[in-house]
């Protein structure tokens, strides 16, 4: 990816056939992280050349393929494009304004649809925290966003 780290896969599967598959798993609402993608791909290329398949998944096993056909609903779409137009991002405030109330998982899923679809237009960006807190150990956020 940047030829300064180094990258342990979350799994490597071989068949009885001899072929071998890197399984990579992130948190569902990451799979659209423009950085995963980036990493992702500069894997696939690497892994492809000594005939290594790739797969980037969330922990159900969806993929980013499955990401990209999630379809989005017209009101969150006139949202995102009144938001964009005015402050030229969305975070998590916005959201939380617009539902009156936290957002589902099913709204990131859809902006995740919107900047897999769009990446020349939308960049999407996560950030995960540990807490340090057993019952919720990590701290998601996110920034979505005109591609710059």
């Amino acid at each position: 990816y940047d030829g300064n780290k180094r990258y342990i896969p979350d799994f490597l599967i071989r068949t009885s056939e001899g072929l071998a598959f890197i399984i990579e798993i992130k948190f569902r609402k990451q799979l659209a992280d423009c950085e995963v993608l980036r990493k992702a791909e500069a894997a696939s290329i690497f892994l492809g050349k000594k005939g290594v398949g790739y797969c980037l998944v969330d922990e159900d096993g969806f993929s980013v393929k499955d990401m990209k056909t999630v379809p989005v609903a017209e009101g969150l779409k006139l949202f995102l494009r009144t938001k964009l137009r005015t402050q030229g991002f969305i975070n998590f405030k916005d959201l939380y304004d617009f539902f009156d109330g936290p957002p589902n998982d099913t709204v990131f899923d859809q902006l995740q649809s919107l900047a897999l679809n769009y990446p020349e237009k939308i960049r999407y960006t996560t950030k995960l925290e540990h807490t340090g807190d057993i019952k919720n150990p990590f701290k998601f956020d996110f920034w979505f966003g005109l591609a710059k």
